[in-house]
Order: C-alpha cells, then structure tokens, then sequence
C-alpha cells in the first residue's frame, strides 16, 4: 500500500513506501537500513558492511555520565529504532537462523563480554545510578544505553532486587554526601541535602513575604 506522502529526502519525489519507513521512499529506507545514512550509497565493489559495524554506527558514546556513580562513565546510547524504550537491532540471516531482532544492549554485552547466563536479563547500572531523578518505564533514559560496562546479568526472578541492590549498594548521594538518613518510605536520604534544601525553600519563602506589594 503507497502512500501520497512524497519521500522527504531532498530532490525525491518518489512516494513513502509504507507506514513506519521514516518518511522516505522503499529505495531511501532501505538505504538506511543497510548503511544508517538514507543518502549513502555503497560504492561498486565495496563489500557490505557487517552486523557489528552496522551496529557501532547506530552507538553515540558521548552520552550522560550516571549522577549517582561518575565513576561509570558516560552511557553509550542506541540511536537507532527502540521498542519499549530498549535498543532494537536486526541481526541478518544466517545458514543456521532466520534474520531477528535483538534488543540493542543485549548485543552489546555478548559481543563485548560474552554469553548471557540462561534465564537472566540485563540490568542497566545507570539506572540504578540515577533511580532518584528517573522512574523507569518505557521513558526511562537508560534503557536506550549499551555501554557493556554498565550492564550486569540478573537472574529472571530477582530482576527487582538485583536492580534494588544495585541501588543499595551505593553509600553516598550524587553530591557525594553520606546516606545517613531513612524515609518513612523506607528511601535512603542525605541529610545535608535535606538541610540545604530546607534552608534555600525557606529563603525563598521570606524574600517573598518582604516583597512589596503592588497596588
């Protein structure tokens, strides 16, 4: 089924070839399936570039650095299609298995580290890093993030946990401030944040009581 939209890469005036194709037509979308630059052509007799090399160029490694924990380093983050969130890459086919999807991070991991343990998944350290300014779910930042260093294996069952104790593991809050102090929920504070926020809401609140008033 076409579609009246014209591709949107300058000078085509070839149709959109279907829903979901980016916007451009079946020759400009295929083109950037292969190459991740619906413009880029491959030059005669140039060899196709390989899953890994497809898969690097999708990764920007200059990402946000972890709040919670520096000295992880920046997260490397999956430009290319997402689905929940999560990196989603095609893998071709091979003689052995038909050509499939697999979630960004998880390539990254097996390439970089190895074999996943059977019945684990992946938690994102970087999250457990920033829990406090980010509250997971297909909006998480996080999930678009395939630095092997911040992923670690987690059995199935104790995926909650794992990420928890990841959490838990830390001792001393983004400003560097010991954890010394528990919510009523049970969440882990630094008290001289606590206190400094006080103080600058209570500041606030006396400026704008000696503000005058206007008529």
């Amino acid at each position: 089924m076409t579609h009246d939209l014209a591709c949107r890469v300058p000078g085509c005036d070839a149709p959109v070839g279907r829903a979901g194709a980016g916007g451009w037509c079946p020759t400009h979308y295929q083109r950037w399936r292969r190459h991740g630059d619906p413009k880029l052509r491959r030059p005669a007799g140039r060899p196709a570039r390989t899953a890994i090399e497809r898969f690097w160029a999708k990764v920007d490694r200059d990402g946000p650095v972890p709040l919670g924990r520096p000295q992880l380093g920046p997260c490397w983050v999956w430009t290319g299609a997402t689905r929940g969130g999560f990196g989603a890459f095609n893998l071709p086919a091979t003689d052995t298995e038909p050509r499939r999807r697999i979630d960004a991070h998880r390539f990254a991991y097996q390439q970089h580290v190895g074999p996943i343990p059977p019945r684990h998944e992946l938690g994102h350290l970087c999250h457990a890093a920033d829990v406090e300014r980010c509250d997971g779910g297909p909006e998480c930042l996080h999930r678009a993030c395939v630095n092997p260093a911040h992923l670690v294996p987690v059995s199935q069952a104790d995926v909650p946990r794992g990420i928890a104790a990841c959490h838990d593991a830390q001792t001393s809050c983004p400003q560097g401030h010991p954890y010394d102090h528990v919510t009523r929920q049970g969440r882990r504070r630094c008290r001289r944040c606590m206190h400094e926020q006080g103080e600058r809401y209570r500041t606030a609140q006396r400026h704008r009581a000696e503000r005058p008033e206007h008529d």
